[in-house]
């Protein structure tokens, strides 16, 4: 299986992940698996700047890629 980097933001005050709301928008999620991780990882700081205030950390995970996501 392969895998690619993915980057989440977490809050630093109260511990919850960003995710995106249904609507266009961005809300928080307590739990890590209810996270929606960023492609880029300068998508992440922005969204830490935009929506945390820069209150949190950017966590780097790696996430299965699909099959069409891997370059040789």
């Amino acid at each position: 299986m392969w895998c690619r980097p993915r980057w989440l933001v977490q809050s630093t005050e109260d511990g919850s992940f960003l995710a995106a709301d249904g609507e266009g928008g961005v809300t928080t999620v307590q739990l890590f698996g209810s996270a929606d991780a960023f492609d880029e990882p300068e998508s992440a700081v922005e969204a830490l700047a935009d929506h945390l205030d820069g209150h949190g950390v950017i966590i780097q995970v790696f996430a299965p890629a699909e099959k069409n996501e891997i370059v040789h």
